[in-house]
């Protein structure tokens, strides 16, 4: 597929004004980040383009030709001092209005003491098209479409196909910004700063019927998006000679507007699922809940001596939650059924939040230097636990015997981090350096299948410069994680009734021997470097490389081996006296082994959990390189300026599958994502203070993914799909630009 549009930019640039002396001059206070220090604060630029009339789109330049029609764009900055000779100012800036990604910006204040911003922008993921049969309501709402017939399978559902509907999912985030900066003192400052995000559109939710008992069905839906997070943040800073101090409060609120989503089961009555469950009942679910967090926080640095430093950070939080329950089922006559209602109204969740930091860091003109850290961070999880006999997939009559399945405990996990790290470094000119340092670190869990783990950690850095040409580094590390008995059963345990443990054979749901790597024994290895040759004034050769190496030493099951390494090259080098020439190339491999055992429930669970003959292995194996050239021709005087530049990223991945003689697969395709770019233009100065541009500009995605290639809406029996695939598009346009400066 292609897409095509032509841009005409016009930019017309004013001189607004040519800043003279101000009070940051004169009081030695620089000017906000934010407002240009020269002349060319101004330009206006107007743009029209021409899109394709297809509106798929990915990508960066595909998402400019999203609509039919000519496309408006309007890009405006101004700046200007309220006064001749005075420190107050104001700016405004607009970028592409009237486009898919516009944003708006607005300042105001005195250069050295106070000021006042403002920002909006509005961006979008981009469009990919789907097919349902679900008819949406916009508020989280979906019926099947008249006359649907259930089927226990797709293949059985012959509604399916001819009721499908063309859906774009997108997902659209605006976001307005206020803050401000006021000096109170010679040393004190005050900052404050309102951020709110909002988030629209359709995304992917997976909308499942039944327990799970071998009887589970699902739909994927077009569900609609709308959130919107608050956030405020006010500061007090105190800059002194030796102390600095700042302490801040943090609020954060996120509210979703979308409440439930509910959906009529596609699917027929199916074996298991209680009397009356079947199409067209309604199934429910909830999205994100509505949460909230606040932080009150104290930093400090002190200057000890000249060469002797303390850092100190303090943070005291709270997360909270409270979104008011939906009910256990949104079928009538289960809920008639109910004998155990929700044991409360909302999981008034609470979790407290604990920071510490300390750094105690000696700097001074001697060759020798040292540092000494301690992180503490810790969340402790105050949410209530009850039990609840909840229904599974609006499918079935709840069981409230002590010994059913359905009786749940909620978990409330929690940790607390740990980091004690010691530092030293030898640099006895600024050509050598050589540093060190070693980290422990311990965490300790609640609900989890560790209750502690321990990390030692060891890294080693050297630089060195060879005369004015050369230089080269490396960075040595290690480490080694451990931890308490792993409980593999953990949390079915504690999440389950005492009643129903006891009748589970083994008293166990995940494979013993399977190990979550984030908590598993993990010896890791990294090497990293550089190294970095002026050839001459006007060549230069950058070379880098590394490797991370994990071995999860006691992983009889899951991650047991990982390795990620890179190379890449960098040329900067002139080819003539008035052309530059840059180029790049590197790879990245990444590398991965794991292994399982297939086993069923119920039954036949313990003996096939037991049984080597199940097992199954996968080494992944996935390659990217990346591929850039750059030309560059500016003569001094010369009126013409030109510029090229093209680059290509390709990955490549392979999954290699071995099983056991009671298993049987098939081999895996190899997947594929490659990205072109091509960006190439000329600029020409007119005349003083005008000049013109022509470019091209090229982007182009080709991808492959097995898990995605092919999958209509009944490709598989018991889940009805959208029927995306991998995307492929190529996204062109002709840029002509005006510009003028006076």
């Amino acid at each position: 597929m292609t897409r095509t549009f032509i841009a005409l930019p016009f930019a017309v640039a004013t001189t607004l004004c040519v800043a003279g002396p101000t009070r940051a001059q004169t009081t030695n206070a620089p000017p906000p980040a934010w407002l240009p220090v020269d002349s060319g604060c101004r330009s206006l630029v107007l743009s029209a383009a021409l899109p394709s009339a297809d509106p798929f789109r990915r990508g960066s330049l595909a998402g400019r030709a999203q609509e039919e029609g000519a496309l408006g764009l309007l890009d405006l900055l101004l700046c200007k001092p309220l006064a001749p000779d005075s420190a107050r100012f104001w700016r405004a800036e607009v970028r592409d209005a009237g486009g898919p990604q516009p944003s708006i910006s607005l300042g105001l204040g005195e250069a050295g003491r106070w000021r006042i911003e403002a920002e909006g922008e509005r961006l979008s993921s981009g469009v990919t098209r789907v097919l349902t049969p679900m008819r949406s309501d916009g508020r989280g709402g979906f019926t099947l479409p008249q006359g649907w017939v259930p089927g226990a399978t797709t293949a059985a559902m012959r509604e399916l196909l001819p009721s499908l509907v063309p859906v774009e999912l997108e997902r659209r985030r605006g976001q307005a910004e206020l803050r401000g900066r006021s000096m109170l003192g010679p040393h004190l400052q005050l900052d404050a700063r309102y951020r709110e995000s909002q988030q629209s559109g359709l995304r992917r939710f997976a909308a499942v019927t039944g327990n799970g008992g071998g009887n589970a069905r699902a739909i994927l839906l077009a569900a609609p998006l709308d959130q919107r997070t608050r956030t405020a943040d006010l500061g007090l800073l105190h800059a002194g000679p030796r102390l600095q101090l700042r302490t801040s409060f943090y609020l954060s609120h996120f509210d979703n507007s979308i409440d439930a989503l509910s959906w009529q089961t596609p699917f027929a009555q199916v074996s298991g699922w209680a009397a009356g469950t079947g199409s067209p009942a309604q199934n429910r679910a909830q999205p994100a809940p509505d949460n909230r967090f606040h932080q009150l926080s104290l930093a400090a640095g002190y200057a000890l001596t000249s060469s002797l430093r303390l850092n100190a950070d303090v943070a005291f939080g709270q997360m909270r939650q409270n979104q008011a329950y939906l009910d256990y089922s949104a079928v009538p006559a289960l809920l008639a059924a109910l004998s155990v209602p929700l044991p409360r109204p909302d999981l008034d969740g609470r979790v407290d939040t604990r920071l510490l930091s300390l750094r105690l860091a000696q700097r001074s003109d001697s060759a020798l230097r040292w540092d000494a850290r301690l992180r503490i961070d810790d969340r402790d999880n105050r949410t209530p636990v009850d039990e609840y006999v909840y229904i599974s997939g609006d499918s079935e009559l709840q069981n409230a015997a002590a010994s059913s399945a359905r009786r749940r405990f909620n978990v409330a996990p929690g940790y607390r981090d740990s980091l004690y790290a010691l530092g030293a470094g030898w640099h006895p000119d600024r050509r050598f350096g050589i540093d060190a340092e070693l980290a422990h670190q311990a965490i300790e869990r609640t609900a989890s299948a560790r209750s502690d783990n321990r990390e030692q950690r060891l890294l080693l850095k050297l630089r060195h410069r060879v005369g004015e040409r050369f230089d080269y580094g490396f960075k040595l590390g290690g480490a080694d994680r451990e931890g308490s008995t792993y409980l593999g059963s953990r949390d079915f345990v504690e999440s389950h009734s005492p009643e129903y443990i006891a009748t589970v054979p083994g008293t166990f749901e995940n494979l013993p021997g399977l190990r979550q790597y984030p908590l598993a024994d993990r010896r890791r290895h990294q090497i990293s470097g550089f190294a970095s040759f002026a050839a001459s004034e006007r060549s230069r050769w950058n070379f880098n490389f590394g490797e991370v190496r994990d071995d999860y030493r006691a992983s009889e099951f899951g991650l047991t081996d990982s390795r990620i390494r890179h190379v890449q090259l960098d040329l900067a080098q002139g080819l003539t006296q008035n052309l530059w020439l840059n180029a790049f190339a590197g790879r990245e491999w990444l590398d991965a082994a794991q292994r399982g055992r297939a086993f069923q429930g119920g039954a036949n669970r313990l003996p096939q959990a037991n049984d080597p003959n199940r097992n199954w292995a996968v080494e992944h194996a996935d390659t990217v390189d990346s591929l850039g050239v750059g030309l560059a021709h500016r003569a001094p005087g010369s009126r013409l300026r030109l510029r090229a530049d093209a680059s290509l990223s390709d990955a490549q991945g392979a999954l290699q599958v071995a099983t056991g003689s009671a298993l049987t697969s098939a081999p895996l395709p190899d997947t594929r994502a490659r990205l072109l770019r091509i960006d190439a233009g000329f600029d020409y100065v007119l005349r003083e203070g005008l000049e013109m541009g022509l470019h091209y500009r090229l982007e182009r995605f080709d991808g492959a993914d097995f898990a995605e290639d092919g999958s209509a809406p009944n490709t598989l029996a018991n889940v009805i799909l959208l029927g995306d695939e991998s995307p492929d598009y190529r996204a062109q346009a002709w840029l002509l630009n005006l510009r003028w400066r006076f």
